[in-house]
């Protein structure tokens, strides 16, 4: 018996929903559970400069700190920074440190001083951390610190800065930058160009008076009792 159309489009009805329910048995079977590393070390890396103010050729002090807030002691921790290269001079202690072991919720800080060479942006990297989460891995972590910013000043700048900063306060604070010092010396390089510009014109407009007045005197035989 020849089967009919109908029979024929039910039949592959249902085997098309047969093979879409298994395919979407298996996508759910190769589903995986979120890893838990709760339990496991992990390290925060903090790198700070201390001085508001950085000058070339001045001493700059740096501080890493390393936190952790994990669940289990860091083992194998190293420090390593970078970014103090022929631009800086390395005057008190070193750019890499190690640690045995950084208990949970204990930190260490590792504090080095150094010394730009030039003025400008600061040049400096994120210092890199390495670190064993738990006592039974051997798989690394690396973790990068924050970034300072700033910029190094030089002399002539840092002297500028304190120039500012004395005129402030002489100011009131209405002058504050250099900006607004170059604007409030060029006002009042006007102001006294006029100032002195009205006095010497003023004498000038009361020399030529008594002049034209001795002439005048000298002219009707008066002498000047003046003189």
């Amino acid at each position: 018996m020849i089967p009919s159309r109908k029979h024929a489009i039910f039949c592959f009805a249902v085997l098309a929903f047969a093979l879409g329910s298994n395919a979407d048995y298996d996508e759910d079977e190769i589903e995986t559970e979120p890893i838990d590393r709760s339990y496991e070390a992990q390290l925060l890396v903090r790198k700070v400069i201390a001085e508001d103010v950085l000058v070339e050729f001045s001493n700059i002090t740096v501080t890493y700190g390393i936190f952790n807030t994990g669940g289990s002691a860091a083992f194998s921790v190293d420090l390593t920074d970078a970014s103090w290269g022929d631009l800086y001079e390395v005057v008190e202690g070193e750019a890499s440190q190690s640690w045995t072991r950084i208990a949970a919720g204990a930190s260490v800080n590792h504090t080095i001083i150094v010394k730009p060479k030039y003025a400008g942006p600061l040049m400096n990297q994120p210092a890199k951390v390495t670190y064993l989460p738990t006592s039974d891995t051997d798989e690394p972590q690396v973790v990068g610190s924050s970034l300072p910013v700033g910029k190094v000043l030089s002399s002539a700048e840092k002297y500028m800065k304190m120039a500012l900063q004395v005129g402030k306060y002489l100011t009131l604070g209405f002058v504050r930058t250099e900006g607004e010092w170059k604007v409030f010396g060029s006002l009042s390089a006007v102001l006294f160009a006029l100032f002195m510009g009205n006095t010497m014109a003023l004498k000038g407009k009361a020399w030529h008076k008594d002049r034209q007045s001795r002439i005048a005197m000298e002219a009707l035989g008066v002498s000047d009792e003046s003189k």
